[in-house]
């Protein structure tokens, strides 16, 4: 990891997440989901050293967790999204 990706990493507070409804193109790409929902989250980060919101969504636990680990997130540390993500067990 690079020192700039590391700052990046560092600077990452997340602000909120949850449940939405992916696009109905998606059904191109996955075509066995059909009413597939993801979780949505929205963080801040700095970048280019201004600080900028910005949202991502997951399809999967795994892919949240890899996501979390990779910059180095404790979801313990954010008690209110651990909650939204414990309404459909998907912690």
């Amino acid at each position: 990891m690079t020192e700039e990706e590391k700052r990046i990493s560092d600077s990452i507070v997340l602000l909120k997440a949850e449940y939405v409804k992916l696009d109905p193109k998606i059904k191109e790409i996955l075509p066995n989901y059909d009413n597939l929902e993801g979780i949505k989250f929205t963080f801040e980060c700095c970048l280019a050293y201004k600080l900028i919101t910005l949202t991502r969504t997951f399809l999967c636990k795994s892919h949240i967790k890899k996501w979390l680990k990779e910059n180095n997130i404790n979801i313990r540390n954010y008690p209110e999204i651990l909650k939204v993500l414990q309404e459909k067990r998907i912690s």
